[in-house]
């Protein structure tokens, strides 16, 4: 008994490591336990890294202004100048911009061969960020996409080709409180 009590005094959560925890519970056999508290650390870090998109129409006009001066861009103008002056890269696909909405933020390639995009999903009291991108390569006739961490690519063929119509199940299924879960699936 004296033991746990020398050891009550000197123990900190302050100083407990989560590896210390996880090498506890094997030396344990406590193996149920030890993967509940792996996946717990596994949902803190995706929390941790959630991190929200870079999209201009959320940002406060003192962080549009601080963004136009770090890209060299004037910071002078009404808040809507501002955004569109953001957004412009060089107008180098200028057709492709110009339909995406407001809460899409999306970075295209030089050639405009490639696009990136993030959105902020706002479900019920949760948000959730979006990034999804698509490639096409010419010279492999290759297309590539990704959703989160699902990731697929596809090889077109390389004459005649005339189009794709095919469901792709991801996988992603997005646990929502209250409503039920979300599937994602590309069309």
């Amino acid at each position: 008994m004296a033991k746990a009590d020398s050891f009550m005094k000197k123990f900190s959560l302050r100083r407990l490591k989560m590896g210390t925890i996880i090498e506890f519970l094997t030396k344990l056999g406590m193996t149920d336990s030890r993967a509940k508290f792996v996946q717990t650390l596994k949902t803190l870090q995706a929390i941790i890294d959630n991190k929200p998109c870079f999209n201009p129409h959320e940002l406060t006009d003192e962080q549009i202004k601080q963004t136009l001066q770090e890209r060299g861009k004037p910071i002078n103008g009404t808040r809507a100048q501002m955004i569109k002056r953001i957004m412009d890269q060089d107008n180098q696909c200028p057709l492709m911009s110009f339909t995406l909405p407001k809460k899409v933020y999306c970075i295209f390639s030089s050639d405009c061969m490639a696009v990136e995009c993030c959105m902020n999903v706002k479900i019920s009291m949760f948000l959730r960020v979006v990034k999804a991108y698509a490639n096409f390569n010419p010279c492999t006739f290759k297309f590539s996409y990704g959703f989160d961490v699902f990731k697929g690519e596809i090889q077109l063929p390389a004459l005649d080709f005339d189009g794709i119509e095919k469901i792709i199940n991801t996988g992603i299924v997005f646990p929502i409180p209250v409503i039920g879960d979300l599937e994602i699936v590309v069309l």
